[in-house]
């Protein structure tokens, strides 16, 4: 009977509920990379380049 109301097209608030239950969207903006200064359009991209990559090259460069 729940996942009835939630999802069926007869109830009105169906559409408004789905919307609630989505994730927020994620923080965009223009990240810089101060090592390499290139720019990633969201937060998480920037992260892991700068973990996965910039860790190496900083590493090699001592």
């Amino acid at each position: 009977m729940r996942y009835h109301r939630r999802y069926c097209l007869g109830n009105p608030k169906a559409a408004e509920n789905k919307l609630k239950r989505r994730a927020p969207p994620k923080r965009k903006g223009p990240y810089i990379c101060n090592v390499c200064e290139k720019p990633y359009d969201n937060d998480s991209s920037y992260r892991t380049r700068v973990a996965r990559g910039h860790a190496k090259k900083q590493l090699t460069e001592q």
